[in-house]
């Protein structure tokens, strides 16, 4: 063993030398974060979890409705001796009904915003888009009445 080898072997408060070869780990990173399957991956898990955060309140609330099926649920809420358990049912189906409107308007802006970000320079995309979205839902009563819910939940 050399002298110049001798002061490679670490000591206790040490760490060993390690030569360092090719590009560190951070540069491979760098690398992969700008490659373009690396950004298709990552606008597919963002489409992923803009869907989620809606869903998940969705399920939250039917399964609240689905429990008051189970007369051993709603009798007892029925029960005009404990207004306290009405009160609380009213006061969950509030917070899951805020809940569910506040992620749909969550989830449009998101949509519109990802548009915007992502697909704007495909201006037949997104014409279509824009057709889709005024046909579909701009006029339907049923997604106006939605969002006027959502607003009163919301500020009222």
């Amino acid at each position: 063993m050399t002298d110049a080898d001798a002061t490679n072997i670490p000591t206790g408060d040490q760490p060993a030398h390690v030569p360092h070869i090719g590009p560190s780990f951070l540069e491979r990173q760098r690398e992969l974060q700008a490659s373009l399957g690396y950004h298709g991956m990552a606008l597919k898990d963002r489409i992923k979890r803009i869907g989620y955060v809606f869903q998940g309140n969705v399920t939250d609330y039917k399964a609240l409705v689905a429990s008051l099926q189970d007369p051993g649920v709603s009798l007892p809420i029925m029960d005009m001796r404990y207004p306290e358990a009405h009160d609380q049912l009213l006061s969950e189906a509030e917070r899951l009904l805020h809940n569910v409107l506040t992620a749909m308007s969550t989830r449009v802006d998101q949509q519109r915003a990802f548009m915007r970000r992502y697909l704007a320079e495909d201006t037949v995309l997104t014409g279509e888009y824009r057709d889709r979205i005024g046909s579909s839902f701009s006029r339907d009563p049923g997604a106006n009445f939605l969002k006027g819910l959502r607003n009163y939940i919301a500020h009222h």
